[in-house]
């Protein structure tokens, strides 16, 4: 699955957006890049990479209210990136129901500030072969596969600013409009 605009989702209401400085002053976990090139929260290491926070309840309100599936509140965050970001995988929303385990790796952002005029957003195959490479535009909501390898590049005017809206696991691609 590739990454695409949410084109039923209507934009997030201007009310309801912080400021960049009031999502920076949120921010409660900060992930910084070791001597290794491993990400930590250690502050000694090398340099900030990424932050994230938790998002407001009225944008989880809204987001139950307007999104086409049932979200995961508690995984629903503030994403906030300081430099390009090699390629990864993001967490999988685990959880288990019944005995059961189960996987989503689908993440719904909505990007508040791109961090640049030509920031890429890359999904590579296993082999880190180039699948898809896209420009994502501000305030617009996109799917987009957590699970798969993807990278961000150029981030020339930090910071990047995301709201990641996490599916409950009962939720497959055939059902995102």
């Amino acid at each position: 699955m590739l990454i695409s605009y949410l084109n039923s989702v209507p934009p997030l209401p201007d009310y309801l957006i912080e400021s960049h400085n009031e999502i920076q002053h949120k921010l409660t976990k900060h992930f910084y890049i070791n001597d290794q090139g491993h990400y930590a929260l250690d502050q000694s290491s090398k340099k900030l990479e990424f932050c994230f926070s938790e998002i407001s309840s009225q944008i989880v309100s809204w987001a139950e209210e307007n999104m086409p599936f049932k979200i995961s509140p508690i995984d629903s965050v503030y994403f906030v990136m300081y430099k390009d970001i090699e390629p990864h995988r993001d967490r999988p929303n685990i959880q288990t129901v019944n005995g059961i385990t189960k996987r989503s790796d689908i993440g719904i952002n909505y990007i508040l500030n791109t961090g640049g005029t030509n920031v890429l957003t890359n999904l590579y195959d296993d082999q880190k072969n180039l699948i898809q490479q896209v420009c994502l535009e501000e305030n617009r909501w996109l799917k987009i596969p957590i699970g798969t390898l993807h990278s961000v590049q150029n981030i020339t005017e930090p910071p990047r600013i995301v709201i990641r809206i996490t599916p409950t696991i009962d939720n497959l691609w055939e059902d995102l409009v």
